[in-house]
């Protein structure tokens, strides 16, 4: 993103100039900015030694059970986010990654503690051009408690605008997140909560959307343009961005991504190919990706860097989709992978 927004200045191409650079790629900066946007921002603090999360300790709002997040302020995914439920762990999470190096291959110079948000958790996909933003997607996750860790996706479904009464003000505050940020062009991927004071940031990533662009086919599916289509269209053909809508709305069909989990580790023996032909023939199954390979090592699913694949789910009848996703999970659950 630095070089993207170095190269495009350098060059006098369509970008967001350098000047707010920091705040797009450092998530502490970029609360900072949200909040001095008068915008709802996450409490935090940035720890560069043991005596900074010792004062976020002390500074932490009381509560009837002790909850916090700690991770590296320039990652990526879930890789390194811990969900501490207790001052001890915090330390831990924090001497776990001080001087470490993320999934990115960044030194983690710095440690964000941050409050727990506690509100579903929802991604919203923008694209720009020249100040105006579209919000082309909105996906909720489903995210739960799997091999003792609490931040395993289970999947994600495509939501329309009318879905839920709180996403119009959702994205209206994400659309504020992008001019506290200097965003202009291109397309962003920002993760949000919903409390009960409203929309909260947790970051917003200067990119498309990630998870190797298997969401893309489902979202062309249900609104017939993606965040790929879109970003092409602001950066090639301003009249076809013109014409897409702000927002998701008139769905052809309903979506949603199911994740594979593993619950064993070691060597892959094989795949059950049984559970995967069940799977294969539920009526909304479309398509699939699966990184675990028979013969390679395989980890227990703690993160989306350690997710097993995904499939992609796709019906116009949004019950029989909702069905098949529980069934999906049902198999799952019941243990795919076999190990050495």
């Amino acid at each position: 993103m630095l070089l993207g927004d170095q190269l495009s200045s350098g060059l006098g191409v369509r970008g967001n100039g350098t000047e707010k650079s920091n705040l797009r790629r450092n998530k502490f900066f970029q609360t900072e900015a949200v909040r001095g946007a008068h915008l709802n921002a996450c409490g935090q603090t940035l720890a560069n030694s043991s005596e900074d999360v010792e004062r976020f300790l002390r500074e932490k709002p009381p509560a009837s059970s002790f909850k916090a997040v700690v991770k590296p302020v320039e990652g990526a995914g879930s890789d390194g986010v811990f969900i501490c439920d207790s001052p001890d762990e915090v330390r831990k999470s924090y001497q776990s990654l001080e001087g470490t190096k993320n999934v990115l291959g960044l030194t983690n110079y710095a440690v964000l503690l941050q409050e727990y948000l506690k509100g579903d958790e929802y991604v919203v996909d923008t694209v720009s051009r020249s100040g105006v933003h579209k919000c082309v997607a909105i996906w909720k996750y489903d995210k739960r408690m799997f091999n003792g860790s609490g931040v395993v996706y289970f999947g994600m479904r495509l939501m329309p605008i009318e879905a839920e009464p709180e996403l119009p003000a959702m994205v209206e505050y994400v659309f504020g997140v992008l001019e506290a940020l200097g965003i202009r062009n291109g397309a962003i991927h920002s993760e949000v909560k919903l409390e009960e004071r409203g929309p909260v940031l947790i970051e917003a990533n200067c990119r498309l959307h990630g998870g190797e662009g298997t969401w893309a086919p489902m979202a062309e599916a249900c609104l017939g343009y993606s965040a790929v289509s879109a970003m092409l269209d602001a950066m090639l053909d301003p009249l076809a961005f013109a014409a897409l809508p702000s927002v998701p709305t008139n769905f052809r069909a309903h979506a949603k991504e199911a994740k594979l989990r593993s619950a064993v580790q070691g060597t892959l023996k094989e795949i059950d190919a049984a559970a995967m032909a069940k799977i294969r023939s539920l009526p909304s199954y479309r398509s699939e990706m699966i990184s675990a390979k028979v013969g390679a090592p395989i980890e227990l699913t703690i993160d989306a860097v350690t997710a097993c694949g995904n499939l992609n789910l796709v019906n116009q009848d949004l019950k029989q989709l909702e069905d098949d996703y529980r069934t999906f999970h049902q198999i799952v659950e019941k243990g795919i992978f076999k190990v050495h």
